[in-house]
């Protein structure tokens, strides 16, 4: 293999996306005029993959910039849910200002375990291969109502940092049935999988102490029709509840579980902490 798609993969695999991308196409200039290095190039799949995963960031960011074109459906005092008009599919926005830091709230989701402890309509979630420290693959389950009752969700699920955007996203993608080499188990008997088109969870630093998250969901759970009252629900009660839960499990950190998750997992942890120093001082 040519040493500089190895470095290439590499940096993939260190979750060093933005350092792997100014490789590529510092490389790709020369695979212009190089048709041996170009198949090399499209006939490596961390680099397809990490071009799409780019390209994802950024429709993520356009789409977290845009309020105007979002329906307000709920609003407290420090929480708004917003949806987007759609015949079949789910488009569904959260915001929250939380009066922590970062850390906590990503220490919640990396407790994959924990998850249906706290997030209302999730069933179950089952690793399917952890890719790389900041990268799984992953199956949910969820607690549905009719007509989208019985669904699961097969997700390539990776962070990254946004220094410019003085955030750190999670971003979720569907996967199809052969991931990397892994191959995807498909639903159980009856189950239908929903396709997630666009997921990202976004922390925003905007203080020492306060954080802006931001949840944003464009997914088909591929129902003919979804009902107006189901989207109500999907946007009033599942997202809601979803993000209030993150707020008070977050506020709740000390003395945790999640604290002692961390404690007992540090060396991962403190590679966390060493991003969230360099990408956002904190």
């Amino acid at each position: 293999m040519d040493p500089r798609i190895q470095e290439i993969k590499d940096l993939f695999y260190d979750d060093k996306l933005q350092d792997a991308y100014k490789k590529f196409k510092s490389l790709e200039i020369e695979a212009s005029s190089n048709p041996e290095l170009q198949n090399l190039i499209q006939e490596t799949e961390e680099i397809t993959i990490l071009k799409d995963d780019l390209k994802e960031a950024d429709k993520c960011l356009e789409l977290l910039s845009d309020l105007d074109s979002w329906n307000p459906i709920k609003e407290t005092e420090n929480i708004a849910i917003f949806s987007k008009s759609s015949e079949n599919e789910f488009i569904i926005r959260a915001e929250m200002l939380l009066d922590q830091t970062i850390f906590p709230a990503l220490s919640l989701l990396n407790e994959i375990d924990l998850l249906p402890s706290w997030i209302q309509v999730v069933k179950s979630v089952d690793i399917i291969k952890v890719i790389s420290p900041f990268r799984r693959l992953l199956k949910y389950k969820f607690n549905l109502p009719w007509p989208v009752s019985n669904r699961d969700l097969a997700l390539n699920a990776f962070g990254l940092t946004i220094p410019e955007n003085n955030s750190i996203m999670i971003i979720l993608r569907s996967v199809p049935d052969k991931f990397l080499g892994n191959d995807i188990p498909p639903p159980d008997g009856g189950d239908v999988r929903i396709t997630m088109k666009t997921g990202v969870l976004n922390f925003m630093k905007r203080s020492e102490t306060q954080t802006q998250v931001s949840f944003l969901s464009h997914a088909d759970p591929h129902v003919s029709l979804i009902p107006e009252s189901l989207l109500n629900w999907g946007a009033k009660t599942g997202i809601y509840f979803f993000i209030k839960s993150m707020e008070e499990k977050a506020m709740g950190y000390k003395g945790s579980i999640f604290e002692e998750r961390v404690a007992a997992n540090q060396a991962f942890y403190d590679k966390v902490h060493s991003v969230l120093s360099e990408a956002l001082g904190e």
